[in-house]
């Protein structure tokens, strides 16, 4: 995949994420969670371990920063979990 591949790729989860917190009211997409055929928890994921290793572009840095992304992993506790269920 060639550079701008991987920019177009990065710019639909972007967009998938944006959609994801509209609907959610958050950015802490489970992992294992596929929208609409892309796997965006992963995508979640891997922006958090490219953030800590420092090697998060600072563009997609502040576009995410923008939009409320969290930088931690995200374990609430189960009741905190149940509530977003009721």
């Amino acid at each position: 995949m060639n550079v701008g591949a991987y920019e177009k790729e990065w710019n639909e989860k972007y967009d998938l994420l944006v959609e994801y917190k509209k609907e959610h009211g958050h950015c802490n997409v489970p992992t294992k969670d596929i929208i609409n055929g892309h796997k965006l928890g992963r995508w979640v994921d891997n922006q958090r371990r490219l953030y800590n290793k420092g090697t998060l572009l600072h563009d997609r840095l502040h576009r995410l920063n923008e939009i409320g992304f969290n930088w931690g992993k995200v374990h609430g506790s189960w009741e905190e979990q149940f509530k977003q269920l009721v």
